[in-house]
């Protein structure tokens, strides 16, 4: 193709319901005076130079180009295009990342080197938030059918250079908006207040056989025909499976098409907040960054033609670039994560709850002790518990007297850690409350102001030791979680909006500032809150579950003075051993992540590929990742964790915004904030292993992984031990009888036993009823 001015013009309009067409594609005839007449054509020339003056008009009236040189009335039908065009320009579209020009042209250059093109910033951008368009002239013309793959072949390039393209420009008909600054981003003297633009000076782009864009094509087009094939394949075994297993027991139940049945697409976009464009089959999603009605609804499927679904991963694309699905895919997505395995497990529980099992169970098998018996006389049992007490109260009040805080020079020592193993009956609970109430009296004496905290398995039993507390004339506080009951507002929840707390942590994001305040503004209920007005509780004994020992303490209780854990704290010791697996794919390992420069996407993609290069050296290993075998340093991979966390997405939404868009906006946010969070915890997994100089990184193991449709992939799968939250390192005592010390240590790792002089051991139920009761006449107990 000649990009000469007196070329042949690509097809040009102006402004989105400039149609040509003799029918609309609502079905009625268009009756513009323009209806059946060719496009108007604009030249590579052309368009350069209105680079150098972009237009001043509103985005209705915006002139935009299709790079094809067919121009009949047809020309914006992605079917004429496909079929007819040819196409002398490829064009990108970029709105995501936030990349500058300078990064987007080296991009370019490092894909198709010293090419003429032209890169403009689009209308909608500003200096915090660029967006931008390109254009590159081709030599020769592409034929329509094979423009989109071409399209995709070139943004999975500039993908790998960390610049992510807009999929809709991979549609055949699909609008390129020329250079514009409409009147409301010009100043008063008329001049753009963000416009920038780069033409590039050089020989037009020659697509050969062997360019890497042509090739990259042919592979991409050669992997969707065998993906459609073994589709086909996975279809007609399920048909026939399916067909053997009706005939077999006369069930012929399919949960998705049960959903379908049963929700209409206009019921199921109005519930996940997709605005109806005037009562008519039009939809915005909450999704599109356009903010166009860009989805219409067909009754028994929906169609997406801006970029919203494509780049959710909701439906499937269409042959003409589009996005199509039913109300099942928007349930699996809006409410299962885009995990439709997870969405059919719990509609088909839903709808066909599985029967409760028979009462009369099978015996059991008799399980081995685990433990070793208890031994030892009640008397010496109770002995035990004093003196452990003894001592932890002594190493409270020494450790609280070296703080700095308290006005002293020295460093606070190495906490002390004591266990106290005895059997239930003992007493060691009753113990514990006397030692909080006794340490609580002196500590003042120390200068500190510090609380003490009993950490136990469950809220019901806190509010019981409360309660005992309470009668010997102990104040406490249980610290309640968002979930919890609040015990002052009976029939509500510390937090009032516990539901929509939880799905903000569920996609990643910082409650407080999302729900509570941000910005001067609150939530409505702020000031009748049970979560709020317990954050500005303060008190001298705090009674706290298990679960918060794996974090920093909260606000409310800041670093204790000592801790007392009761019962089996290691419930919450160990992650990514739930029956889903914590897993990553090895190519979302090494793809670069949204939201970061090109030069740190770089860093990044390196430390990424140092760890897929030694995951997939493995086979000899049972999967097992050798450390040494990833090339980046631990510094290096500290970095690529911080860089992880930087990708982190924050709903653009504050503390009064609607249910349905912040819903929306978190369903935004939480596939990539999900996704950072997963490679930070795989490169902290990674940076522990290098620190610790271990020949293996422990927790992660190689495997072969598979998609709910049966197809296999390699990824990652991460199972870790949780840490003691920091400011819990302080003076504790654990009190338990069947949790073994050795798994005590990897928590406290230099547990003290008890004293001396009361040697650590556990008493028996029965020692204790012999203790009490004495021995009958018959020697029988």
């Amino acid at each position: 193709m000649d990009p000469r001015p007196d070329a042949l013009g690509f097809l040009t309009a102006f402004g989105q319901h400039d149609s040509h067409a003799i029918t609309l594609a609502t079905g009625v005839p268009n009756r513009s005076p323009r209806a059946g007449t060719p496009y108007r054509g604009i030249t590579w020339r052309e368009i350069v130079q209105l680079a150098k003056a972009p237009a001043a008009a509103e985005k209705v009236q915006a002139q935009f180009v299709i790079p094809s040189i067919y121009t009949a009335c047809d020309g914006r039908s992605h079917d004429a295009q496909r079929e007819r065009g040819q196409f002398g320009m490829l064009a990108v579209d970029i709105d995501r990342g936030n990349p500058t020009l300078a990064e987007v042209s080296r991009a370019l250059g490092a894909v198709l080197g010293p090419v003429a093109s032209l890169i403009y910033s689009s209308s909608s951008a500003t200096p915090d938030l660029r967006k931008w368009r390109v254009l590159i002239p081709l030599a020769e013309v592409i034929l329509g059918a094979d423009y989109p793959d071409t399209q995709k072949s070139l943004f999975a390039a500039l993908e790998d250079c960390g610049i992510v393209c807009d999929p809709a420009l991979a549609r055949a008909g699909q609008p390129v908006f020329l250079p514009n600054v409409p009147p409301a981003k010009r100043g008063p003297d008329g001049l753009s207040l963000f416009y920038q633009e780069h033409s590039t000076p050089g020989a037009v782009l020659v697509l050969t056989a062997d360019h890497p864009i042509i090739m990259r094509r042919e592979a991409m087009q050669a992997q969707a025909e065998r993906d459609r094939q073994d589709a086909a394949q996975r279809v007609e075994e399920y048909r026939t499976r399916k067909l053997a297993l009706v005939q077999a027991t006369g069930d012929d139940f399919e949960p998705i098409e049960h959903f379908n049945q049963h929700h209409p697409i206009a019921d199921m976009l109005a519930r996940y907040g997709f605005e109806r464009d005037r009562g008519g089959k039009d939809w915005k999603s909450p999704l599109s960054e356009s903010g166009s009605f860009s989805t219409r609804d067909f009754g028994d499927h929906w169609v997406a033609v801006s970029a919203w679904a494509a780049n959710h991963g909701v439906g499937q694309p269409t042959r003409n670039g589009n996005h199509r699905g039913d109300a099942f895919d928007l349930f699996a997505y809006f409410e299962h994560g885009g995990d439709k395995s997870a969405a059919v497990r719990a509609y088909a529980q839903e709808v066909r709850p599985r029967p409760a099992p028979p009462s009369a169970a099978p015996a059991a098998p008799k399980v081995q002790p685990r433990y070793a018996l208890p031994r030892g006389t009640l008397e010496a049992a109770r002995d035990t518990v004093a003196a452990a007490f003894k001592a932890w109260q002594a190493a409270g009040r020494a450790w609280n007297a070296l703080d700095p805080q308290n006005g002293t020079d020295d460093l606070p020592p190495v906490p002390y850690a004591g266990a106290a193993l005895v059997t239930t009956g003992v007493g060691k609970s009753t113990a514990a409350k006397v030692a909080i109430q006794e340490l609580s009296e002196t500590l003042p004496m120390t200068g500190t102001k510090k609380p003490i905290v009993m950490a136990v398995p469950r809220h019901d039993l806190a509010d019981q030791i409360k309660a005992d507390m309470q009668l010997a004339g102990v104040t406490a506080e249980v610290y309640k979680g968002r979930d919890q009951d609040d015990p002052l507002t009976p029939g509500f929840k510390m937090c009032w909006r516990q539901a929509e707390a939880h799905e903000v942590q569920r996609s990643g994001c910082d409650v407080e500032s999302t729900l509570c305040t941000q910005a001067g503004i609150d939530c409505p209920f702020k000031a009748t809150c049970g979560y709020q007005r317990q954050r500005k509780t303060r008190a001298a004994i705090w009674i706290v579950p298990h679960a918060v020992l794996w974090r920093d303490p909260p606000a409310c209780i800041g670093t204790p003075a000592a801790l007392i854990v009761d019962e089996d704290p290691s419930q919450g010791l160990f992650g990514g051993f739930d029956a889903l697996p914590y897993k990553l794919s090895l190519d979302d390992l090494t793809s670069p992540m949204r939201g970061l420069s090109l030069y740190q996407n770089a860093d990044f993609v390196a430390v990424a590929d140092s760890i897929a290069k030694a995951a997939r050296a493995t086979i000899h290993m049972a999967g097992r990742i050798a450390a040494d075998d990833i090339a980046a340093t631990a510094v290096e991979v500290t970095v690529a964790r911080k860089a992880a966390f930087a990708a982190m997405l924050t709903p653009n939404c504050n503390p009064l915004t609607p249910p349905k868009q912040l819903a929306a906006e978190l369903a935004r946010v939480a596939r990539n904030n999900t996704h950072a969070l997963r490679l930070a915890r795989l490169l902290d997994m990674v940076r522990t292993a290098k620190d610790t100089g271990a020949k293996i990184v422990p927790g992660l193991q190689v495997y072969t992984a598979q998609t709910p449709e049966g197809d296999t992939f390699t990824a990652i799968r991460m199972r870790w031990k949780n840490e003691l939250g920091a400011g819990w390192k302080v003076p504790t005592i654990c009190t338990r009888a069947t949790i073994k010390p050795e798994l005590l240590r990897t928590v406290w790792p230099q547990p003290e036993p008890a004293p001396p002089s009361a040697p650590l051991h556990r008493a028996s139920r029965t020692a204790a009823r012999r203790a009490c009761l004495g021995r009958g006449a018959n020697g029988r107990d």
